[in-house]
């Protein structure tokens, strides 16, 4: 069963598989909830692993960290938007 995510004035639609496997929930999953969250900006998706980012928040992630120096995100649910979406 897939969810719909309303952010930023766009509409996304995400399988309940990918929330389900975002287990790191240290910030309540706040884009599946907040109908305002502002996403981290990709920069490019390696191999829909890792994406490089561009903070927006300084808010603590449990899937936002760094990879020689580059802030990275390691979450199901953005790299799904990723993927299916674009950036």
């Amino acid at each position: 069963m897939s969810q719909v995510l309303r952010t930023a004035g766009m509409k996304h639609e995400i399988d309940g598989a990918i929330i389900k496997a975002a287990t790191k929930r240290t910030r309540n999953i706040a884009c599946l909830k907040s109908a305002g969250h502002i996403y981290c900006s990709v920069n490019q998706c390696l191999m829909h692993r890792i994406c490089l980012i561009e903070c927006r928040g300084d808010k603590p992630c449990a899937y936002k960290s760094t990879m020689d120096n580059f802030p990275i995100c390691t979450c199901p649910v953005r790299k799904e938007i990723v993927k299916r979406y674009g950036k």
